[in-house]
């Protein structure tokens, strides 16, 4: 949060208002204790005093579902860095939600260690792979195509791990839940057009649509409360 501030044009004195989230909300109360409270951190060589004000506490990948108009039922792949989460929302209230260790860094470990021999015998970095995907593309360098790999790689990891849980969304499909995906998964080279062949929605801007979200909500909650009271949900 600081190393964030510290990026920004530089002030004698900052109030954060913030909405944060969590995948265990039973620890709401300590995360709510740790960050909230007055600080001097010293940013960019400069003293700065700090307050931060935890205005809500929310579960993880809420934040996607602010500001959009909710289905009766609703199932959520959040395909994220380390984790898929499996969500399952009635009304707009979850019921049910799965954290599987199964995320895009998992393709990529395994896209670095099959493209050694592309690589001059060295394992891929995995900076480089991340990179090219989140651009659309292949190219890992000028001189080195991973198109073949990446894609024995990608159906390696839908089959062997995602596949389960992509099955669970769709039968909830069946019965009745619109499906929504989100997280920068969605956005692999070849794999949104799977996802939505399968009938899911992938929403706008899915590596940020939590974030965003919980951005909208703390507007929302401070211009209705200015004095503002922290909770949780």
């Amino acid at each position: 949060m600081f190393g964030a501030l510290a990026h920004l044009p530089p002030r004698k004195a900052w109030h954060l208002k913030l909405v944060v989230s969590l995948h265990d909300v039973g620890l709401a109360d300590k995360l709510q204790k740790v960050l909230s409270g007055e600080y001097q951190p010293i940013l960019a060589g400069k003293q700065s005093d700090v307050k931060v004000e935890v205005l809500k506490v929310v579960l993880e990948g809420m934040g996607a579902l602010f500001g959009h108009p909710l289905p009766k039922k609703l199932t959520i792949l959040d395909f994220g860095n380390g984790t898929t989460l499996y969500s399952r929302y009635n009304r707009g209230q979850r019921e049910v939600h799965t954290a599987y260790p199964i995320g895009v860094e998992v393709l990529i470990d395994d896209i670095s260690q099959k493209m050694k021999y592309l690589n001059g015998g060295k394992i891929g970095d995995a900076s480089k792979i991340r990179f090219c995907l989140e651009m659309g593309h292949t190219r890992y360098s000028r001189d080195i195509d991973i198109k073949d790999i990446y894609s024995a790689c990608l159906k390696d990891w839908y089959e062997k791990y995602l596949k389960k849980v992509v099955n669970l969304t769709l039968d909830a499909k069946h019965q009745g839940d619109e499906i929504w995906a989100i997280g920068g998964g969605c956005l692999l080279p070849g794999f949104r057009k799977l996802l939505e062949k399968n009938g899911f929605k992938i929403l706008e801007n899915p590596v940020e649509a939590n974030v965003f979200g919980l951005l909208e909500m703390a507007k929302t909650i401070s211009s209705k409360n200015p004095t503002s009271t922290s909770g949780k949900l």
